[in-house]
């Protein structure tokens, strides 16, 4: 506890204070005129501390003469705040609580893949983030991204934060691997699943798939259950039909489907819906990096890599992948008809609280 005395009370105001009501002085800050005291009961058996025993310590220290206030010495925790300028247009981050859950971690050293359409690697809030890549459409050591579409969703997923420009990552210390496989806007299944089978041979504890298509494939389902037999989080983006098109690799069992929302919690009218949808996150007006600059994309494919980032922080704190699954599902914000629905699957993601459940659940 910390105990102010009054000003001009005699120098033995303290001593007397602490020896009438058995606590322990510890350490004194002069310049207000106070002193930290202990409860020894509580120092020795911390489990028998309770509430009631601690009031009465206080209440008697209170009635002692000389003595101003009593009160607990409270812990307090950093709260971390990045300067990034764009991180005020970023309300998908606010929205789901990412900016809460960075008190907690900030991923680092966790690696994110993005299997899409490459990377600006030079990018000013992307630049020394990327620690792999590899081309698979043209065979190249290099992922370049000519379209800005993985761009987009890497800087979503994992920008430099905190250096003062652009914009927030939600998974700050991330480390990016990339696996283009997309040319344009359109991609392979074979290439895909060597981007997917590639990334989780070099570490990928999570995988985005911001990439979608009506048609099933079992070599692509086969790379989605390689990478979870392997440990990897994947995360798919569920679509922009705006129907009840089921979509792959979103769909198989080993992904987590992902449906986009609005800043007022609405399902995007584009957000393909389906019983195999698993969770909404944001995707309507999402700004985040491009070759360029920076820019506002829409897409399940920007809600995606908001799934990712939260997946990310959840294994820097040692949890497996199928714990990380349940965590993020089963810690949602409840949108539509109560429960799971098809629209936004258990809810939109709410990183805040999957960070601060207990680390067993």
């Amino acid at each position: 506890m910390i105990v102010t005395y009054e000003e001009g009370a005699a120098e033995g105001a303290a001593d007397g204070a602490v020896g009438a009501t058995k606590v322990e002085a510890e350490e004194k800050i002069e310049a207000v005129n106070a002193e930290v005291v202990t409860v020894p009961e509580a120092e020795a058996a911390p489990t028998q501390a309770t509430p009631e025993k601690l009031r009465r310590a206080k209440e008697k220290l209170e009635g002692e003469p000389g003595v101003r206030s009593v009160e607990y010495d409270h812990a307090r925790e950093a709260s971390y705040s990045p300067g990034d300028p764009g991180l005020r247009d970023q309300w998908g981050l606010k929205k789901t609580g990412f900016r809460s859950a960075w008190d907690d971690t900030r991923g680092n050293g966790v690696r994110v893949a993005v299997v899409d359409s490459g990377i600006t690697a030079g990018h000013p809030d992307l630049a020394g983030k990327v620690v792999a890549q590899k081309d698979f459409v043209n065979e190249d050591a290099t992922a370049d991204d000519a379209l800005g579409h993985g761009t987009h969703v890497a800087g979503i997923a994992a920008a430099r934060t905190g250096n003062g420009i652009g914009i927030s990552g939600g998974c700050p210390g991330c480390e990016i691997l990339v696996a283009k496989t997309l040319q344009g806007r359109i991609g392979y299944d074979s290439d895909v699943a060597e981007g997917i089978v590639w990334a989780a041979d070099n570490g990928a504890d999570v995988i985005n798939l911001s990439l979608t298509g009506p048609a099933p494939s079992s070599l692509l389902k086969k790379a989605v259950d390689y990478a979870w037999n392997n440990g990897a989080v994947v995360a798919a983006a569920a679509g922009n039909s705006g129907d009840g098109t089921v979509q792959y690799p979103a769909a198989y069992s080993n992904a987590i489907a992902v449906a986009a929302t609005n800043r007022y919690d609405n399902r995007a009218s584009f957000s393909t819906m389906g019983d195999w949808v698993d969770v909404a996150a944001p995707g309507v007006g999402v700004l985040s990096t491009l070759p360029g600059g920076y820019g506002y994309m829409n897409g399940t494919s920007m809600a995606t890599p908001h799934v990712a980032a939260l997946a990310s922080l959840l294994a820097d704190e040692g949890l497996s992948n199928e714990q990380i699954r349940n965590r993020i599902l089963s810690n949602t914000a409840d949108l539509g008809p109560g429960g799971r629905d098809p629209y936004f699957g258990t809810g939109r993601i709410d990183a805040a609280r999957a960070l601060h459940r207990p680390a067993n659940q």
